[in-house]
């Protein structure tokens, strides 16, 4: 289904994450060769997809992304950073702010919409195409 239960978020609450075909790929490779990758990695929370808790599992991914960003000369960029990306780049694209919402698991709208900060040009021309009058000259 493409799906992924995310039993407890950074919010406490539950939600569904709905994955592209090429994260439902990646998620399929790690999974049959995650016991390779984390061979010597304790995995305390047995029941979880990377065996870990949510503390562990971000410290350990910030970890691992703060080696490949000094290895190719990047600034660095958190999981959380990630997370903050997808929101921008789905609203910069026209996704509905209520999708959004509901994809990265915030429980208000308003949480949401600071995304919308992040985009002022992209909004300024969907005014500007939608607005009635858009089209009108102003006459001299």
């Amino acid at each position: 289904a493409k799906t992924v239960w995310v039993r407890s978020g950074r919010s406490g609450q539950g939600r569904t994450a709905f994955l592209s075909e090429y994260a439902a790929a990646v998620l399929e490779r790690y999974v049959a060769r995650r016991a390779f990758l984390f061979h010597d990695y304790e995995r305390t929370c047995a029941h979880t997809l990377f065996g870990a808790g949510y503390a562990r599992l971000t410290s350990v991914i910030n970890e691992v992304l703060a080696q490949a960003c000094a290895a190719c000369g990047l600034p660095m960029i958190t999981s959380y950073g990630f997370r903050t990306s997808l929101g921008a780049h789905l609203v910069e694209a026209g996704c509905d702010l209520r999708h959004v919402q509901l994809l990265l698991g915030f429980r208000n709208l308003g949480s949401t919409q600071t995304y919308l900060k992040r985009c002022k040009a992209s909004l300024r021309a969907a005014v500007d195409a939608a607005h009635p009058r858009s089209n009108w000259e102003v006459k001299p």
